[in-house]
């Protein structure tokens, strides 16, 4: 009996001993998945191998470093996990069980993973599984040195005053972290890493910041601020040229609107250079090197002093250009609050080029009483370049009168002005503010009598408003 007992646990045993060899022994029948071979993590991150691994594929795994201890998970928990270095049953098994199998590499050969759904190695059909593989002894190497903000790599263009500039560097955004991520600015927000630069630039020109030519698929954004954690969106871009990135950022935006300085600001000097901060990163988790190229093309026109001169009636604008490239027309401009437009007085004929001083000077016969004046140039190509600003104020010599008051029918109103004003008006009020009838008049440099016609309204008292462009002035009038 002892002897019966005996055999019968020897043959359990060997039972035991046969599963779990073949279950050691899982060999992929149904083919390679990906197509290509998958580099392992080298740098302690959980990587994906693919996001649809079918059970009884294998994939191809390579990039193995001696020494180094691997682990590989499916996302099914009951997975049974077979490493191999080859991709059938001759092959030796290198580690097996169910997910997740740890493995420590004795030399750097390629390895294959295979996969089934259970110790069984059954093929459970076309279920997609993720599997993964972690480098859990590598140590990261660490992120490039301008991966925050607080340490992006200072850039300049080089251009001062509109002369015109660029630079250029070659980066990296391997192994960058999300860290210092900013807010999404004109693409989407990436989830791989990027580097950071401030780059100065001149405000007189656009700038153009490109990856083009980059060796992966990048994302640029391009913040302005000047503090990190404070940063405003200029704007950014994902695809550009190819799957390459570019943005423009022109000289206006770069000087913010004239309106910012005070309105009684005489003139308007160049502003200082501005720092503009790029961010670059990659679609999606795309990684890589890059060559960051900030251009800024010098302007058709560059001009040396620009300033005006209030006559008797009518304003002088005066100005001078150092350089002029292809240039074809300079125009100047005055700007209409009412419409907030600016508006032609007048233009010249540039100078295709130049490197000499020119001087150029434009009568305004149709001031207002401030005016603001900006030299619009245009070149060859149509490219387009605006001057600072300057302001010129005037005294309100306008006298307004009117007699006889009261009157039977109708008054005159005598306005003496010392300058055209084309497009004014008087207003007349009844006694509880309703509007009874409005004038529009051009007035004339000089002295200007108006009929007002009261003949169709009743007898009483009314308000007359005239007003001058400056000031509304006011008149009470009595009918009899």
């Amino acid at each position: 009996m002892r002897r019966i007992f005996t055999q019968a646990l020897c043959l359990i045993a060997c039972f035991i001993v046969n599963v779990q060899l073949s279950n050691a022994q899982c060999v992929a029948g149904s083919g390679q998945w990906p197509s290509g071979t998958v580099t392992l993590d080298a740098a302690g991150n959980v990587n994906n191998i693919t996001t649809c691994n079918y059970a009884d594929e294998y994939s191809h795994l390579t990039g193995v470093t001696s020494g180094e201890t691997y682990e590989f998970t499916s996302l099914t928990a009951t997975d049974f996990l077979t490493l191999r270095d080859g991709i059938d049953a001759s092959s030796a098994v290198l580690a097996s069980g169910v997910t997740p199998i740890s493995w420590t590499a004795t030399s750097g050969a390629d390895i294959y993973l295979h996969v089934h759904a259970d110790a069984a190695c059954t093929d459970d059909g076309s279920i997609c599984r993720t599997t993964t593989n972690q480098c859990t002894s590598c140590v990261p190497p660490p992120p490039p040195a301008n991966d925050l903000c607080g340490d992006a790599i200072a850039l300049n263009t080089g251009s001062s005053g509109g002369s015109g500039g660029t630079t250029s560097i070659a980066g990296t955004t391997t192994n960058a972290t999300t860290t210092d991520q900013p807010l999404e600015c004109g693409t989407t927000a990436t989830a791989a890493g990027g580097v950071w630069y401030a780059v100065t630039v001149d405000d007189q020109l656009d700038a153009v910041f490109s990856l083009c030519g980059s060796t992966y698929d990048t994302k640029i954004f391009v913040y302005s601020g000047g503090v990190c954690g404070s940063l405003v969106c200029h704007d950014g871009n994902d695809d550009a040229c190819s799957l390459q990135s570019e943005v423009t950022i022109t000289a206006a935006d770069l000087q913010g609107s004239f309106f910012n300085a005070p309105k009684d600001t005489e003139s308007r000097s160049p502003v200082a250079s501005k720092v503009a901060y790029v961010y670059v990163a990659g679609f999606s988790t795309n990684t890589g090197d890059f060559t960051l190229t900030v251009t800024q093309a010098p302007l058709p026109v560059k001009i040396g002093e620009l300033r005006g001169e209030v006559m008797s009636d009518y304003n002088m604008i005066y100005w001078s250009t150092l350089a002029e490239i292809n240039n074809d027309q300079q125009i100047v401009e005055r700007f209409n609050e009412k419409t907030n437009q600016w508006i032609e007085v007048g233009r010249v004929n540039g100078e295709i080029n130049s490197t000499e001083e020119k001087f150029y000077e434009m009568m305004d016969r149709t001031p207002t009483l401030e005016s603001m004046y900006r030299i619009h140039s245009i070149d060859i190509d149509g490219y387009e370049e605006f001057s600072d600003v300057i302001v010129l104020k005037r005294d309100d010599l306008t006298g307004v009168t009117i007699a006889p008051n009261p009157f039977d029918h109708s008054t005159v109103m005598t306005i003496t002005s010392d300058i055209d004003a084309p497009n004014r008006t008087i207003n007349v009020y009844d006694i509880k503010g309703s509007l009874m009838k409005s004038v529009r008049l051009d007035i004339q440099a000089g002295v200007n009598n108006y009929d007002l016609d009261f003949s169709e309204l009743e007898s009483g008292i009314y308000i007359v408003q005239y007003d001058t462009g400056v000031t509304m002035k006011s008149f009470r009038v009595v009918k009899h």
